[in-house]
């Protein structure tokens, strides 16, 4: 039997989505009008640096808001950031809603692509600028530019602008803050900790966004990572036997050594994979000797009610244990 794949990553603190958030795996943020002003205003194929260099523009008799818009744009493409929030940021509250809510996205990749974050808080309170949904995109573009001290400067004043963020979302803010800058000295992980609530009691006072990223953040930091794998059924101790079962099915070869990893693997459960493993090396062992031996019975006898377990939790390992069972009556 081949070994069972375990996905080890799971049992890593991974903060690379909550720095990018609110942005999804899949968007990514360019110099590029989220609005599809170019087909709004021209013949097809005539595209937006097209309409910039024959200044449509400057036409008249053109819809407000799409000239508002084209003209953010220009100036963006001709570098002037300053410019582009001038005709931009009042269309934030266009009738047109594709428009108000593209240029919330616009706005960001703009200030990300055209400064720091002193020039963007600049522009943002020059041109009277306050959606923290905005500065939430405007940090999330700055990791992806690869400057993490202006996504937490941004990040920053988006906790301190929105008095009235759901509890998940203070979390998540005050997460990408520790993800992004650290926490040499404890003080955020306790605020998200009180954020939190009890932990036994977190389902009441508290959220479970907020004690997910308090388990994820406490592990990554350093301080200590056992609420954070029991999320994943797993402890330190566990996930060692469990890694060292992985890492020795290679090499396994006799009766002796597929023991040994079901062994190992057995006494990593109830961590994701463990179960799996544990009777796929019981499998390998006794197909060793083509038959199930007493000491392989006795073994699964004293296996069984955590192996049932087990398979309560993951229907999909009742075939095998079965098998094994019919196997060594």
């Amino acid at each position: 039997m081949t070994r069972p794949a375990i996905d080890f990553s799971i049992y890593t603190p991974d903060v690379h989505d909550l720095v990018r958030w609110p942005l999804s795996a899949i968007e990514h943020p360019s110099l590029a009008p989220r609005f599809a002003i170019a087909a709004a205003l021209a013949q097809p194929g005539v595209g937006l640096a097209k309409l910039c260099s024959l200044g449509a523009q400057n036409r008249h008799g053109i819809d407000l808001d799409l000239a508002a818009y084209l003209r953010g744009w220009c100036s963006a493409l001709a570098g002037d950031g300053d410019a582009a929030c001038e005709h931009l940021a009042p269309l934030l509250g266009s009738a047109t809603p594709a428009i108000a809510t593209a240029v919330k996205v616009d706005l960001a990749n703009i200030l990300a692509d055209h400064g720091r974050a002193d020039d963007a808080e600049h522009w943002l309170n020059r041109h009277h600028i306050h959606s923290v949904e905005l500065l939430d995109r405007l940090s999330a573009a700055y990791v992806e530019v690869g400057t993490n001290d202006d996504a937490l400067a941004i990040s920053r004043i988006a906790r301190a602008s929105d008095d009235h963020a759901t509890l998940a979302t203070r979390c998540t803010r005050l997460g990408r803050e520790i993800a992004l800058g650290g926490d040499p000295d404890g003080s955020r992980l306790e605020e998200l900790a009180a954020l939190a609530g009890p932990i036994d009691k977190a389902s009441i006072f508290g959220d479970s966004t907020c004690t997910r990223l308090h388990y994820t953040l406490a592990c990554w930091t350093g301080h200590s990572c056992t609420a954070f794998l029991a999320l994943h059924n797993a402890t330190d101790d566990k996930l060692e036997r469990l890694r060292e079962a992985y890492d020795l099915w290679p090499s396994a070869r006799s009766f002796e050594d597929w023991r040994a990893i079901a062994n190992r693997a057995k006494y990593a459960i109830p961590s994701d994979g463990a179960a799996a493993l544990a009777l796929a090396a019981f499998e390998n062992e006794i197909a060793t000797d083509d038959v199930c031996s007493d000491n392989e019975k006795e073994w699964l006898r004293r296996s069984e009610r955590m192996l049932r377990s087990e398979v309560a939790r993951t229907p999909t390992l009742a075939p095998q244990l079965e098998r094994l069972e019919a196997q060594c009556r």
